[in-house]
């Protein structure tokens, strides 16, 4: 194997920033948090939040499931349209039923069939979002 002395030291250009103050900056309208699981590798679900516990939209971005499976979890819209409108402690999930209609609040959220573990992340990382932003944001609403 071949190999050069030294190594590649770009310069980091520290003196653009050394002398500055680290600034807060406000949250952002839309809040992206990894997604834990027990396989593969964690998804990214977006969650937008609307006032301190309804949910707005879930959209995941990005996830490595079976095919077929678990990666409907992104490909199917279906899934995701679920928590549309959902309060936070209506986060309920139930296996063999019919996907929720966005504004039912009775019904749970139907697990993906033979993916329910993805399910329960999924619900899992939308708790944590809303936690995280509940953290975050003195009065406990997200702010554009």
């Amino acid at each position: 194997m071949r190999t050069f002395k030294g190594g590649v030291h770009p310069h980091d250009w520290k003196e653009l920033s050394r002398a500055k103050a680290i600034e807060a900056l406000a949250l952002p309208p839309q809040v992206i948090l990894p997604m834990s699981q027990h396989l593969g590798v964690p998804c990214t679900p977006t969650v937008k939040k609307g006032d301190a516990a309804t949910i707005k939209a879930v959209k995941v971005v990005k996830q490595s499931e079976t095919p077929g499976l678990g990666d409907k979890c992104e490909k199917d819209g279906k899934f995701a349209r679920q928590f549309e409108g959902l309060a936070e402690s209506k986060l309920k999930l139930a296996k063999y039923i019919p996907y929720r209609d966005p504004g039912t609040d009775e019904q749970p959220i139907a697990a993906i069939t033979g993916a329910t573990i993805t399910s329960k992340a999924v619900i899992g990382a939308i708790r944590d979002a809303i936690e995280r932003v509940r953290k975050n944001v003195p009065d406990g609403t997200a702010k554009p």
